[in-house]
């Protein structure tokens, strides 16, 4: 049996979906380790099951459970899968935008046929970028190196979401958390993209008007994350980070959401000319005549599985990074 949150949504013979979001074991260490995943532990596990009985929030399940969750450390979802003799959906099919304990996912089973007349997508639904930060201190120096800085630190911006966690006093520097891009330091240096299937790009070298050798401190990007159908393991995109801002009155635009993930299970999919597609979202763009402050990363692309036996029209699929931001405006020759 399962308890959950909220039972109201689910009965007796629902299909569900059980998956793992978080809960690997990162490097913490201030080194380039920094971020490296030390063991997966169980997530990105995943398995479907039924349920037999409901009881208030407690939910039996009709057969075992074949693999390891970690609960509450991992963030488990049950994920309630609708199943259809034919599906026709007319209106689009997406699923809540993730919110750090739910979201991001859509699974659909239909027995006989899936009719795709407008778009399933789970865009920017997955693992969150890294919000803005704005320092608001010109001194917050030049060339900061290390690979993590407390929450109140002026030094660095904030990395974007993964399947690993740390504390509030490493939760800032250039290290990347598992697939998330790391936040650019200072001075001035961009967020590392988010990764997932590939890894993400690096955040810009610090300003120039520092007046120094050039310096790679930018965030560096996240990790590619483990898929072979040996482990069998999915995941959301993670999250890009925030570029370093120091100058008031600069809006503090961060990094960009990762994708979401799509399970299509039918033996008949028909397209008419839409798209599936789970990509990550760009960078927030901070809208000013003067952009010259460090600028955030993309997220990564999302997660697309397609179990079909026939296929109609054309199978356009998108799981795509989201792009960095420019930055642009006058800066201090170095």
């Amino acid at each position: 049996s399962i308890t959950v949150d909220d039972a109201t949504g689910y009965g007796p013979g629902d299909t569900v979906l059980i998956i793992q979001m978080k809960g690997a074991l990162i490097d913490t260490s201030n080194s380039a380790s920094f971020g490296t995943i030390l063991d997966y532990r169980n997530a990105g596990n995943y398995e479907f099951n039924f349920i037999s009985a409901k009881s208030g929030n407690r939910l039996t399940l009709k057969n075992k459970l074949t693999r390891g969750y970690d609960i509450p450390e991992g963030v488990v979802q049950l994920v309630r899968v609708p199943k259809y003799k034919v599906g026709y959906f007319s209106g689009g099919l997406t699923c809540y935008a993730w919110d750090g304990a739910k979201g991001g996912v859509i699974a659909v089973h239909s027995t006989i046929s899936l009719i795709l007349v407008e778009d399933i997508y789970v865009s920017g639904r997955g693992f969150r970028g890294a919000a803005g930060f704005n320092a608001t201190n010109n001194a917050a120096g030049c060339a900061q190196n290390n690979y993590y800085y407390p929450a109140v630190s002026d030094y660095a911006a904030l990395r974007g979401e993964s399947i690993g966690t740390v504390s509030q006093n490493l939760i800032k520097g250039k290290g990347n958390i598992a697939a998330g891009g790391g936040g650019g330091n200072s001075h001035n240096s961009g967020g590392g993209g988010g990764g997932n299937g590939g890894a993400g790009g690096h955040g810009g070298f610090q300003s120039d008007s520092c007046n120094a050798t050039p310096l790679n401190n930018g965030g560096v990007g996240g990790a590619a994350l483990l898929y072979n159908n040996a482990v069998n393991k999915i995941f959301m995109g993670s999250g890009g980070g925030a570029g370093h801002i120091d100058n008031a009155g600069v809006a503090v635009p961060g990094g960009g959401n990762g994708g979401g993930i799509i399970i299509i299970i039918t033996e008949a999919l028909q397209m008419m000319e839409e798209l599936i597609h789970a990509n990550g979202d760009d960078a927030g763009i901070c809208g000013a005549l003067n952009c010259n402050d460090g600028s955030g990363a993309g997220g990564a692309g999302g997660t697309i599985l397609l179990s079909y036996t026939s296929i109609e029209g054309n199978l356009i699929l998108q799981s795509r990074g989201g792009k960095g931001a420019d930055m642009y405006g006058p800066v201090v020759p170095g």
